[in-house]
């Protein structure tokens, strides 16, 4: 399955019930709220023309970072699976109710445009090859968000999710692929191949579970096709990335 890759998650479905759901969910409002509130003081502080010092947006757009990569698909996966634990409970249940609907959602949303800001505004364009974090554009770190962002929700909102996420997964897989060799997202090359590489196994790992929609799985015996499909993938993006980079 598809959310299998992270499946210590899958713990959270157990808090995401009963006592712990209302834990859970203060933990997150008081963690998104610090976010909302060290951008909202900064900018405050920039427009009064207060001296600001220097390592505060440094410390400001690092916060931010952590959450759009790491912290934000976390919570996204606990807010959707705690989701569709309540649009199938029984009202007689222990905290079921179309309340906590409304306040997950609420928080999905503030949690998705939170990582959105990270990546549309706080990852400002740096050319230099000294950061292995600079970016060339905001285009390329956007469709990733948005990519793990709508997965995860079909895989736990869908009815019947299987042929529509694996397909969706396969398109949006492959329009990140093209855009790590078409738009250089980063400036660094070796952090540049590096993605390249990570996005053409992932391209291919989404074409190889398109079995699975009809029934059938990969046997042990096909592992190694897999993995030479895979390297084959690898070595002609490579080469289609060095070509491109010649004719820069």
């Amino acid at each position: 399955k598809l959310a299998y890759y992270i499946h210590f998650v899958r713990i959270l479905g157990q808090i995401g019930s009963g006592n712990g759901l209302t834990a859970s969910v203060v933990l997150i409002a008081v963690y998104l709220l610090a976010l909302l509130i060290s951008l909202i003081y900064c900018a405050f502080i920039q427009k009064e023309d207060t001296r600001i010092s220097p390592i505060l947006p440094k410390i400001l757009t690092l916060g931010f970072t952590v959450h759009s990569r790491v912290l934000f698909y976390w919570i996204h996966y606990f807010l959707m699976q705690s989701l569709e634990t309540q649009m199938n409970c029984s009202s007689g249940e222990e905290n079921c109710g179309n309340h906590w609907i409304a306040v997950l959602i609420i928080f999905a949303f503030f949690n998705f445009l939170l990582a959105l800001f990270k990546e549309l505004l706080l990852n400002k364009p740096l050319k230099t090859t000294k950061d292995i974090s600079s970016a060339n554009n905001t285009l390329y770190p956007f469709m990733i968000l948005l990519h793990k962002a709508v997965i995860i929700c079909l895989i736990y909102l869908l009815e019947s999710p299987k042929i529509t996420v694996i397909t969706l997964n396969a398109i949006l897989s492959a329009i990140n692929l093209y855009l790590a060799l078409e738009t250089f997202p980063f400036y660094n090359l070796t952090i540049l191949r590096i993605n390249v590489i990570f996005k053409t196994l992932a391209f291919s790992f989404s074409l190889l579970i398109i079995p699975e929609v009809k029934g059938s799985s990969l046997k042990d015996s096909s592992l190694f096709i897999v993995l030479a499909v895979s390297s084959l993938f690898i070595k002609i993006a490579l080469i289609r990335l060095n070509f491109t980079l010649e004719k820069v």
